[in-house]
């Protein structure tokens, strides 16, 4: 072929190319796709893209050259090959193989991480029960593996699903811990996630979060199995995980690994399935399928609920452990926990005294009901107040006998303390809120604990008896049935939107990470002295707690108006706030929330106000999740003259 033929037919796959390339790269880099672990990867990848667009840009800059000089010298210099447009070419499609190379293994590396990020929460718990776990005994956990309920699930191949069941307390989580930890020794394929229902966000307590965990211990085992992922993940990206259609497109991800010959004979084990409060029957139907079609192996601990009972009926194999029932077996283990545990008391407080270990040892497991929960709370108020050792036996038998009894104990301690009002404000605080609350945010959301520290958080917790846990920096129930006794108490809705609303007010202003350009991107890392750490609960959470404030009632009327006050004033800088920190997709939800609130609330102007908002924020997403900047200027530029939101923050 004459080298303007080939110039033509370089010039049309350039073309192609380009718009290939303009389309691929905004998904692939778009900052809020990728995790911070992967932004040098993201940097490496871009700068390889760009270096691509020179090449192409260059090929067209050069074939416009050419349709411009004449005629005779283009003839010449093809005569003698001298523009070469083959070989320039064959260099672009050797620049856009390497590239393809180094998206399909960025892809690969983005997928692990985010995989990680999104369900290492299966590993950390495992870890954070680690604790609980080594002290029971090795012959306890020995006579729960060789009982013949187990040992016969275990041995024989049509049975599939192991149900342990009980009331609060009786250590089906410890159990849970033990099994893990035994299998782990053989060469059996597991994988393992253990819900958390006390708080409201659903990473923890939702089917997708059980699946996410589930699949991704099984990539660490089996990282081949990513082929299981790959397509899915290439064609949905992140809406993978977080979409509407979530839980079918993971459950046929999984169930196509579990049908992978390399993970025949695997175990699956979820612990307080009870406390997966979103689509929990989406995942018991799963549970029963798979039961029916694959070799897996199920183990599920939960509490004795009849609706369980009954969603797991139909399961293949299906053998019921009920604790209540294994009174014995539950007994020894109980023993060996408060033998353990006063045993580590006896050192640590009072010299190893043998005979007041006795004692104690002999009035927990006579007052205990085979409950483990009672005598963690118990050996934990032992181990941290200051009770001389003449004293031990006299503050032990004032201990309750009954987890409500004891929790009721717990909470007179607090009310007659001199700080009992920000403590009840503190349990009320952790009730409610929709995820973990950090300790940096604890003041912005609790009044009376105001200007706070990380120390004087952690002091106000631990002062909260037994009933609250910090772990990695987050505040937890102890337990969920401690969540369920104060749940009875706490109304706190309002009061958190009061503060998250006074807070956003006090601290968020446009450019607040002082980007300077409006088209600068949002930046890779968090700068060390954050400014929206304290108001990140308050930035994503504050419309869902003002709708389940009672709008009704005056109070809730109030709130209605102050919320329209800050609308007005830091509408924009939110938005700013929610796309620096990677949560612009909760600001549609917020809004469409709280537009459906107070349609029926005869108060137009808000009305107004939060209908405009939602459409400003609908078709201005793109360019602000990109650059939180945006919010100022484009968006604003581009918006209707008519538009409540351009006519309020066009300056």
């Amino acid at each position: 072929m004459k080298e303007p033929g080939l110039n033509r037919q370089g010039i049309a796959y350039v073309l192609s190319r380009m718009e290939w390339y303009w389309n691929l790269a905004e998904l692939v880099l778009l900052q809020e796709n990728s995790s911070v672990s992967s932004a040098a990867l993201r940097r490496n990848l871009e700068a390889q893209i760009i270096d691509f667009y020179k090449k192409l840009l260059l090929f067209q800059m050069r074939s416009a050259c050419l349709y411009y000089r004449n005629w005779g010298v283009v003839i010449l210099r093809d005569a003698v090959k001298l523009d070469d447009w083959s070989g320039e070419l064959n260099t672009i499609k050797d620049a856009e193989r390497l590239i393809r190379k180094d998206i399909e293994q960025y892809d690969y590396q983005d997928i692990r991480l985010k995989l990680g990020k999104i369900e290492k929460s299966a590993v950390e718990q495992a870890e954070s029960l680690e604790t609980i776990c080594k002290v029971l005994r090795e012959e306890a956990r020995l006579k729960e593996k060789n009982d013949d309920t187990y040992q016969t699930f275990i041995d024989d191949p049509s049975s599939r699903v192991l149900w342990i069941n009980g009331p609060p307390g009786k250590g089906r989580t410890m159990l849970l811990c033990g099994i893990i930890n035994e299998l782990q020794k053989s060469l059996r394929p597991i994988s393992f996630f253990l819900c958390q229902g006390n708080v409201k966000e659903e990473y923890l307590s939702s089917d997708i979060a059980v699946m996410r965990g589930l699949i991704y211990v099984l990539l660490e085992h089996q990282p081949s199995l990513i082929s299981a992922i790959r397509p899915r993940y290439d064609k949905q990206n992140d809406r993978l995980f977080n979409s509407i259609n979530s839980s079918e497109l993971l459950g046929d991800i999984l169930t196509t690994m579990l049908q992978d010959p390399s993970l025949r004979d695997t175990i699956l084990l979820v612990d307080a399935l009870d406390e997966c409060n979103i689509n929990r029957s989406k995942f018991t139907n799963l549970i029963v399928e798979l039961s029916k079609s694959c070799n897996t192996k199920w183990i599920l601990s939960s509490r004795d609920w009849p609706e369980i009972h009954q969603e797991l009926a139909d399961a293949t194999g299906l053998i019921s452990l009920d604790l209540e029932q294994e009174h014995e077996s539950v007994s020894q283990a109980v023993r060996s926990y408060i033998s353990k545990k006063v045993d580590d008391l006896a050192k640590t407080k009072w010299k190893n005294d043998l005979e007041l270990k006795e004692r104690i040892f002999d009035y927990m497991q006579s007052h205990a009901d085979d409950t483990f929960l009672w005598v963690v709370l118990v050996c934990e108020r032992l181990a941290n107040s200051g009770i001389r050792k003449r004293l031990v036996m006299e503050e032990l038998v004032k201990f309750p006998m009954s987890l409500r009894a004891l929790y009721e104990a717990m909470m007179d301690r607090i009310t007659d303390s001199s700080e009992a009002d920000r403590l009840k404000q503190i349990l009320a605080l952790v009730c409610v809120v929709y995820r973990p609350i950090k300790l940096a945010e604890m003041p912005t959301l609790v009044e009376p604990m105001a200007g706070y520290d990380e120390d004087d958080v952690r002091d106000a917790i631990a002062s909260c008896g037994s009933l609250l846990t910090l772990q990695n920096g987050e505040i937890f129930f102890v337990h969920q049935s401690a969540k369920e006794f104060l749940l009875m108490r706490s109304y706190q809705h309002a009061h958190i939107f009061s503060r998250s609303v006074a807070a956003m007010e006090n601290t968020l202003r446009q450019d607040i990470y002082k980007l300077g350009s409006p088209g600068a991107h949002n930046l890779a890392e968090v700068p060390s002295l954050d400014l929206l750490a304290s108001i990140r609960y308050s930035c994503v959470y504050w419309a869902q707690h003002l709708c389940k404030s009672h709008l009704t009632k005056e109070p809730g009327r109030s709130n209605l108006e102050r919320l329209f006050h800050f609308l007005q004033m830091k509408f924009t800088c939110w938005l700013e706030a929610l796309s620096l920190i990677n949560e612009l997709s909760t600001a549609i939800k917020s809004i469409m929330v709280l537009e459906t609130t107070v349609v029926d609330m005869q108060m137009q102007e808000i009305t107004d106000f939060v209908r405009d908002a939602r459409l400003f924020i609908s078709h201005h997403n793109p360019a602000i999740k990109t650059a939180a900047l945006q919010v100022y200027y484009s968006a604003l530029i581009f918006s209707p003259k008519s538009s409540v939101i351009r006519q309020q923050f066009s300056y």
